[in-house]
């Protein structure tokens, strides 16, 4: 059936230069790249009369199947700036919903008759973006798409008319639709998402840790750019918890509270993202790495309770899943000996028990 309409095509446009009804460039064969991209064979797009190009995005990380959703933008250049309008999607933007990574973008082409006359017109299509600049989404802003429409005057019981028709041949590469390799043919945008995952940990350690005291613990997540995902946070093993996870933010917080053990992993983390952990508490402390310890020797010193830890520096989520531990820590010594520092108070006790003893051996002897 392809063949056949190329071959109907090509003896076509052969009528038409010989008729020279048209003015202006001389419509070439295009009968070598009759495909799925042209209009009359996309009956997808046969109601529109449209033909269409492709997005997808790539997820990378350690999430698989996360997409944002956010308003791409693109650019359509014609080859000469009195040729009518071509649009991609609406009016050069196309809205995903990140529920998919495959979109079909339709290429909206004019009527043939608001060309006036035969020819080819040559148009080329770029991604530009997003409205609002997603992060972690790297943008295909190098690959661009050629639209060639071939503007003609239709056949009629064999006769040339004065009604236009036109074909749109949608292809990628430097080479023109006459000599482009079809199978070689590119059919995308190819935008890629890079999310990550963070865990944080509770931790205790000491003889006076108490394994039932509960921990109120903050996280921030800052961003450059705008999360265009929601985010799953893993609170199965905390306490509580309180947070949004919806997308569209640069800063989010989230609080939980967790017993000696118990941690939380935010999932579907963009990459770039920051992020800082504090804990509230008693006593605080902010250390420049998150493993807090230290030896609390004071059992009667409300204020040495436990040592409150802090990721002070922002550290920035990877692509490879993060973990962070706040490790409190909180023992006293026991005493196993005698020290100088000690000796006088044993040898008093001692000088008072020998003192009350021989008070009982003299009351016994009285008696």
């Amino acid at each position: 059936m392809k063949k056949f309409v190329a071959m109907l095509l090509a003896l076509l446009l052969v009528l038409v230069n010989v008729a020279a009804l048209a003015e202006g460039p001389v419509v070439p064969d295009i009968s070598g790249v009759i495909d799925d991209d042209v209009v009359e064979d996309d009956a997808a797009n046969a109601a529109t009369d449209s033909p269409s190009i492709k997005k997808t995005y790539t997820t990378t990380g350690t999430a698989e199947d996360v997409y944002p959703t956010e308003k791409l933008q693109f650019s359509v250049t014609p080859k000469d700036a009195s040729y009518p309008k071509v649009t991609v999607g609406t009016n050069d933007e196309f809205s995903v919903d990140g529920t998919t990574g495959e979109y079909t973008i339709p290429v909206n082409v004019p009527e043939a008759s608001v060309y006036a006359k035969a020819g080819k017109y040559h148009y080329t299509v770029k991604e530009t973006g997003a409205e609002v600049t997603s992060q972690a989404v790297g943008y295909d802003t190098t690959t661009v798409f050629n639209v060639d429409v071939y503007v003609y005057y239709k056949i009629v019981d064999g006769q040339v008319t004065n009604e236009l028709e036109k074909t749109v041949v949608v292809y990628s590469g430097d080479e023109t639709s006459e000599n482009a390799d079809q199978d070689a043919k590119k059919d995308d945008f190819a935008n890629t998402y890079s999310v990550g995952e963070l865990t944080v940990t509770k931790k205790i350690a000491g003889n006076l840790a108490d394994p039932n005291r509960v921990f109120t613990i903050k996280v921030t997540l800052t961003s450059t750019e705008n999360v265009a995902n929601d985010i799953t946070i893993d609170s199965s093993n905390a306490t509580s918890l309180t947070a949004e996870t919806a997308k569209n933010w640069k800063t989010k917080e989230i609080t939980f509270t967790a017993k000696g053990g118990q941690s939380i992993t935010i999932k579907n983390i963009p990459t770039g993202v920051k992020y800082t952990i504090e804990e509230d508490g008693e006593s605080t402390m902010h250390l420049e790495n998150n493993d807090a310890t230290t030896q609390m020797n004071n059992a009667n010193d409300a204020t040495a309770y436990y040592v409150e830890g802090e990721v002070k520096t922002a550290k920035a989520i990877g692509t490879t899943a993060a973990s962070e531990t706040i490790k409190n820590t909180k023992e006293i010594t026991v005493p196993t000996g005698i020290s100088m520092e000690t000796l006088p108070y044993v040898l008093i006790l001692a000088v008072a028990v020998m003192g009350a003893a021989v008070l009982v051996i003299r009351k016994r002897e009285e008696y």
